[in-house]
């Protein structure tokens, strides 16, 4: 946003806080336009939008720069969270199973699926000896193992990139030991 958004951005943030019931003072406006400087003058409105139509809190009275800022990189990038992902691995894993068996390709393309399938469970022993019955508890805990690297990942700011990026992770680990 540039200064000349400045009074339509005044509007907004009125409006929405009349809404919740609550005002902003000058020093309050000024300082969330300086925060909020870094979105276009549609984000902000938009986000203003999603909070008068979703907003479920009460307190405080008029939503927070920090809500205004999640909104609108909500909007930009919808979440997907570490389990929904993993509830789609795992029904790649088991589709590959079911349609190739054990002479399936370890093309994994997402990068926790194919460490999980090379390392925790090697896809070619794995499909030799599964059972049918125990299908249910490898879901399981599949997705478990899924969502603890994602987490894990997540809070280390990494992401491993298939294949080639599990290589020179383990040739740098080598050479630590080394």
């Amino acid at each position: 946003m540039t200064k000349t958004d400045l009074v339509k951005f005044s509007e907004i943030m009125t409006v929405v806080a009349e809404d919740f019931g609550g005002t902003l003072s000058a020093a309050g406006m000024e300082s969330r336009f300086r925060l909020l400087q870094e979105y276009s003058i549609d984000q902000v409105s938009k986000a203003g939008t999603w909070l008068l139509k979703n907003r479920e809190k009460t307190f405080p009275a008029v939503p927070t720069t920090k809500e205004f800022i999640d909104a609108i990189e909500g909007m930009s990038s919808p979440k997907v969270t570490p389990r929904s992902q993993a509830e789609i691995q795992v029904d790649i894993v088991l589709h590959k199973l079911k349609y190739f068996g054990r002479s399936a390709p370890i093309d994994f393309e997402h990068p926790i699926t194919f460490k999980l399938m090379t390392t925790r469970w090697p896809y070619g022993t794995w499909s030799m000896h599964v059972k049918t019955d125990e299908l249910k508890w490898f879901r399981k805990e599949f997705i478990e193992a899924f969502i603890a690297y994602s987490e894990v990942e997540q809070a280390e700011g990494k992401v491993l990139d298939g294949p080639q990026q599990l290589k020179e992770l383990a040739d740098m680990t080598v050479r630590a030991i080394q």
